[in-house]
């Protein structure tokens, strides 16, 4: 039995993307192996963290890293008849792929839906867990918010072979996004899965959205005309719902 390092356990509301607002249960994994600028969530870069904090109906308390299986189960026990959904974030999952498609699998067994959010760049790892994952949101890094290279290669062989289960993927974007980065991102979500809608996300600071002008969006919408894609501009809604 794998046992696995865990940041977070909790249930809340999706805040994100195509599911926006629908009830979840979410499931933060440790590591992570990029460095995105726009993070959020950079409590989970860590690869083993001492102890992870979980919400149970009583109270929130630390449990001690790593976890098994077990005490997974317990967690999901507790709030599966009210959350039908168990989301896996991160960090990045796949980077525990061996407990994830364990836990993922414990999940479908319980009667969850069960979804992946990923960076998209460890195709290697998805093959791996892919038959206990029903759904997936991937991103797709852009340079101007990301402050990388491209990973383009990376994302089009992760977003071929997890084709038949995206949702949605998704670009965050800033003020300093230009077309040509945003072209690229939908020109290879179009090649791949042109039926998936792409999410646009602007990118928080200090747990708020920015506000980028209509100007600069309607910028982007126009260059994006002709690409054979349904477009969606979606903010980070749990951010606004001070939700975690």
């Amino acid at each position: 039995m794998t046992e696995g390092y865990i940041v977070e356990a909790y249930p809340s509301l999706e805040g994100e993307g195509v599911k926006l607002g629908s009830p979840a249960l979410f499931f933060r994994l440790a590591g992570c192996n990029l460095r995105c600028a726009y993070c959020d969530t950079r409590k989970a870069w860590e690869e083993k963290p001492a102890e992870g904090m979980w919400s149970f109906t009583d109270n929130r308390r630390k449990l001690r890293n790593p976890v098994s299986q077990t005490t997974v189960e317990e967690w999901l026990r507790v709030w599966k008849q009210i959350y039908p959904t168990v989301v896996f974030t991160g960090g990045e999952p796949l980077l525990q792929a061996k407990f994830l498609c364990e836990v993922a699998h414990l999940a479908k067994g319980l009667g969850l839906t069960t979804r992946l959010e990923t960076n998209a760049t460890l195709a290697e790892a998805w093959e791996t867990v892919w038959a206990d994952i029903d759904q997936v949101s991937a991103d797709i890094k852009i340079p101007s918010t990301s402050g990388s290279d491209f990973l383009l290669h990376e994302h089009r062989n992760f977003l071929e072979r997890a084709r038949g289960k995206l949702i949605h993927i998704k670009v965050v974007v800033g003020i300093e996004t230009g077309t040509e980065e945003l072209i690229s991102a939908a020109e290879l979500a179009a090649e791949v899965a042109p039926q998936i809608p792409l999410v646009i996300m602007p990118a928080s600071v200090e747990d708020k959205p920015i506000s980028i002008p209509n100007e600069r969006i309607i910028e982007w919408l126009r260059a994006l005309e002709m690409i054979p894609l349904e477009v969606r501009i979606i903010p980070q809604m749990h951010k606004l719902w001070s939700l975690p």
